[in-house]
């Protein structure tokens, strides 16, 4: 259950409560098979049929709920098979509830099987080793604060291991009649919890081996293959709400070949690299060329090979506008082999896999094509901190001018595949992009009024992203008006796709933090960074900033413009500005009545922190008595009569107030009980003869002992209860008068 709640807690997506019972009937399904005789061959079946129809029950919330049965299953199971289609053909998915019915799965496979080998084997590792797993990536993937979760299982876990241990040493100790303790599996268990508290605390406490880590080629070139499973991820479940973490995108410390528009950014203030240049625009590592309502993703999946050293990359030498400069980039927190380079790279000081964005039919050697240019660059070998390497860049430095009259003249692929749109984007979009663009002749003038348009946004880091199935863009225009660079530069490319403007979006790092005197930019987390590239014929693609918080991008204005400003600025000079209109114009844009659009409402609910202590309280507390019987009940259903009369006893001595000392024989803790209550006096006499019998004489109890043993306690088990029943509430008042005598004396004093 600990599990269950940290991937809840999460918000992955919504409808994760389904989870919770997956595993409450997963787990008495394996309880009731592991304790039958059926073996595994049979069990193991049995149990996974019940839990495909236990799950596909639960499922029924993802149909509609005036289908019948047969019908919501045939929905069920064609939604599962379009979002496979999807996959196969390479698409990025928005479906969520394929990933909660996955999670589901998952989690019947690991209940049932770790409750299954725990009661059958005694195997707590078969157990805990699955959940474990599960809980640590899901706590190192969400930003959500759900390391209290992976706490508990970690107590619940030593415990477990402890019981277990513990459960094989007594069948041994029985089997070989060796009397011990009854209360040693309370003892075990407390010491087990102090134990394993004070495990964790120094492990928190020991300084983090995350850097050697990084530092060790080995781990580097393991992190390559898993940095592939991340990308693949994120194309499945493109729709969670990853808020930020450690998924694809801004801030999170790598960048694959899918992006999804999500919730809160969690951006970290830590060195990623350090760029020596005097100058440069972004330090870019991947295009993206599809949008899919949910994100994006690159579909151009040829890989070329260029192992000269230093690698040529002949994909812009025809290109105008561009000058070409020449960085050194030094590795800080690399992740696997991505590449970093500003603009477009030419040449790199080292062997590298090129992914190329252009025609599917573009095979052979790399060579120059109005179509072809590079979505991402990976070194041959995976890099380690300190690695550095050079990039020769042709980056953009044409005019405006120039630009205006770059013309429309694409390339065939450009012209279809970069004005792609999905068939499910909302028309409002397309409305207010043919809107703000009306009477606009060059595609120029259409990014800037579009660019601008989106600058006058508010920017925000905490929105909360997306419902499930909702277009991205639509969300950023029309119902949050608020987001971060991952939203101005996808509605800037969607809005620009929908008047005709083939568009492209790229992600890596903003400038950074600039040196002069060492002529280096020191590039943060917090500088990652997605913006727009539009294509220019006989230009190519040209970088647009529609992100309200960055700066804009400056451009020369060209001949025929400059003189027009000329102009401007001389009439301007000849006319002496009034302050009073000033003050008028500064009043009318302060002025309160203005219309405004308003802000969204937000749900507000009890917050879940306020829940959870009473309703972890409750349920701790039904645990651990729920836990406290088992124990006892599985103790007394192995041992004597005579032991189970005594232990019995002594759990309603406890509450009368007495408490067995390890230096007591059963003799003496009997003579201290039956003075709280003289009528059993008696029976507790000729009890702990038997019990002292039964643990010291060299003989064994008879049949007729255990009988008579049961008799005497029948007969001073009422008397006790009664009285241990009424010593409750004056230890309660007892304790209660302590503690406010404590608190008196502290005032006092």
């Amino acid at each position: 259950m600990t599990v269950v709640w940290s991937l809840q807690a999460a918000e992955w997506t919504e409808d994760l409560d389904m989870l919770t019972w997956v595993v409450v009937v997963a787990v008495p399904v394996g309880l009731l098979l592991a304790k039958s005789r059926l073996p595994g061959s049979i069990a193991h079946p049995l149990a996974a049929l019940v839990g495909l129809v236990w799950i596909a029950r639960l499922g029924f919330r993802f149909t509609p709920e005036t289908a019948g049965w047969q019908e919501r299953l045939i929905l069920l199971g064609e939604r599962i098979v379009a979002w496979m289609e999807t996959i196969v053909a390479g698409g990025a998915s928005a479906d969520t509830a394929i990933f909660v019915l996955q999670m589901a799965v998952l989690l019947w496979f690991i209940a049932y099987t770790g409750t299954w080998y725990l009661f059958r084997a005694y195997n707590p590792w078969s157990a805990l080793i699955p959940a474990g797993t599960t809980i640590l990536i899901n706590t190192y993937y969400t930003s959500a604060n759900v390391t209290g979760f992976l706490v508990l299982f970690l107590i619940f876990s030593y415990l477990l291991v402890v019981r277990t241990h513990l459960f094989e040493r007594e069948e041994e100790w029985q089997r070989a009649g060796i009397v011990y303790a009854p209360d040693i599996t309370i003892d075990f268990l407390r010491d087990g919890v102090v134990f394993a508290l004070a495990v964790i605390l120094l492990a928190w406490a020991t300084p983090s081996l995350a850097e050697e880590a990084r530092s060790n080629p080995l781990f580097a070139y393991l992190g390559r293959p898993w940095a592939e499973v991340q990308r693949t991820w994120a194309r499945l479940f493109g729709t969670l709400n990853y808020q930020g973490g450690r998924g694809s995108g801004p801030g999170s410390g790598w960048f694959g070949r899918s992006m999804t528009l999500r919730g809160p950014l969690n951006l970290s203030e830590e060195v990623v690299m350090y760029v020596y240049t005097s100058k440069g625009r972004y330090w870019r590592t991947v295009v993206f060329d599809t949008y899919t309502g949910a994100g994006w993703t690159t579909t151009d999946t040829r890989l070329v090979t260029v192992d000269e050293n230093p690698a040529s990359l002949p994909l812009i030498e025809n290109v105008a506008g561009r000058e070409r400069i020449t960085v050194t980039v030094e590795m800080i927190r690399p992740v696997g082999s991505l590449l970093f380079a500003p603009a477009e790279p030419v040449q790199v000081s080292m062997p590298v896999n090129v992914l190329l964005a252009g025609p599917a039919s573009n095979s052979g050697p790399l060579a120059e094509t109005p179509e072809t240019a590079v979505a991402q660059l990976y070194a041959q070998e995976p890099l380690i901190p300190g690695d550095r390497y050079e990039v020769v860049s042709a980056l953009a430095v044409v005019d405006e001018a120039s630009l205006r009259q770059a013309g429309t003249d694409y390339p065939d692929y450009i012209a279809t595949h970069y004005t792609q749109l999905p068939p499910s984007l909302p028309q409002e979009v397309i409305d207010l992009s043919k809107e703000l663009t009306a009477g606009l002749e060059t595609p120029y003038d259409k990014a800037k009024a579009i660019e601008q348009y989106l600058r006058d946004i508010r920017y925000d880091e905490e929105i909360p992203g997306p419902r499930p199935g909702e277009d991205g863009v639509y969300y950023f225009l029309f119902r949050e008006r608020a987001g971060y660079c991952d939203y101005y530069a996808s509605a800037m490319a969607v809005m620009l796709r929908a008047v005709g403007v083939p568009t492209r979006i790229a992600q890596g790092y903003a400038l950074g933090d600039y040196d002069p005197a060492k002529e280096v930019y020191e590039v943060r987390g917090v500088n990652a960074h997605t913006w727009v590239e539009v294509y220019f014929p006989g230009y190519g693609w040209i970088e647009f900033e529609p992100t309200a918080s960055q700066p804009p991008l400056e451009r020369p204005a060209g001949a025929s413009q400059k003189e027009e400003e000329d102009e401007t600025a001389a009439r301007s000079d000849e006319e002496e500005p009034n302050p009073l209109d000033r003050l008028q114009d500064l009043q009318e844009a302060l002025d309160p009545e203005l219309p405004t659009l308003p802000a969204r409402p937000r749900a507000r609910g009890v917050p879940t922190g306020v829940l959870f202590v009473p309703v972890g309280a409750a349920l701790g507390s039904v645990l651990v008595v729920s836990a406290g019987a088992m124990l006892m009940r599985r103790r007394w259903r192995e041992v004597s009569s005579v032991e189970r009369a005594y232990d019995q006893l002594v759990f309603l001595g406890r509450l009368l107030g007495e408490q067995p000392s390890p230096s007591q024989t059963p003799w003496e803790y009997l003579q201290h009980v039956a003075s709280r209550v003289p009528r059993v006096r008696r029976a507790l006499e000729r009890l702990a003869l038997l019990v002292s019998t039964a643990r010291f004489a060299p003989w064994r109890l008879t049949e007729e002992d255990e009988r008579r043993a049961l008799a005497l306690w029948d007969e001073a088990r009422r008397p006790l209860t009664a009285r241990a029943l009424r010593q409750v509430p004056r230890r309660f008042v007892s304790l209660l008068r302590h503690a406010a005598g404590r608190a008196r004396h502290r005032f006092t004093s």
